[in-house]
């Protein structure tokens, strides 16, 4: 199972669904024998596998949960070579793979949805919620792959609840205050080989999360560091 937490626009979880698609359609014999292997859409999964000389095509992924759909510069550059509505080998046809994405805000999932659609992408099942609320415990110790692009931007408090486009980015004291609410339930979400990854900025203080995670049984390190506009994003990468 892939989740991605906090959809947004989509194209996150629709980059992954356009991945499996093209594993289909590079081994379509596979599709009558055994589930799909993805490889990691994200750069921060690339680059890690590749340090290890592991071959993330020969992953196996169960559901892919998304936790934070929001496009990034590389997500729309990924998208941009793939081309829209491949008809030939429909993601109906992704045996064995659950796709999840949340978002708290109606019109995000209504954003992501037109985006799958227009890639023709039809078997990710879009979810109004707050984090995981209400998806516990049908998704306890399944997800594979969680992503997670949360409010990352250090704000006044009263500005994480606040209704508007700033919600996407208010995080509240250390820019935390949302990813430390998800942080507790990532030892049950995750299934024994799963993988989660999580954008911060240095502000957010990654060391301190990569403790606070290790307190409840999980290793983390920063696996990708890169500059975007004014921000330096790093990627945490997270299993157990």
């Amino acid at each position: 199972m892939c989740l991605e937490v906090g959809c947004g626009s989509g194209y996150v979880i629709c980059s992954i669904a356009l991945a499996l698609q093209h594993i289909y359609s590079q081994h379509p014999q596979d599709n009558q024998q055994q589930q799909p292997q993805l490889p990691g859409p994200a750069d921060a999964l690339q680059q890690q596998q590749q340090r290890r000389h592991q071959s993330t095509q020969e992953q196996q992924l169960k559901t892919v949960q998304s936790l934070k759909c929001r496009s990034t510069a590389g997500d729309q550059q990924h998208m941009q070579q793939l081309p829209p509505n491949q008809q030939q080998h429909p993601c109906r046809q992704q045996r064995g793979c659950k796709l999840i994405a949340t978002d708290i805000n109606p019109a995000a999932l209504t954003a992501a949805a037109q985006t799958l659609d227009y890639h023709g992408v039809h078997d990710v099942e879009l979810v109004q919620a707050d984090l995981v609320a209400g998806l516990m415990p049908r998704l306890a110790g399944t997800v594979d792959l969680l992503l997670f692009n949360p409010p990352y931007v250090p704000t006044p408090d009263e500005e994480v609840l606040c209704d508007g486009i700033a919600r996407a980015w208010a995080g509240g004291h250390l820019g935390r205050r949302v990813t430390d609410r998800l942080l507790p339930q990532l030892p049950e979400l995750l299934s024994p080989n799963g993988h989660a990854f999580i954008v911060t900025v240095p502000e957010n203080k990654p060391q301190e999360i990569i403790t606070i995670l290790g307190e409840i049984g999980l290793l983390a390190e920063v696996v990708l560091t890169r500059s975007a506009d004014e921000e330096c994003l790093q990627i945490l990468h997270i299993h157990r």
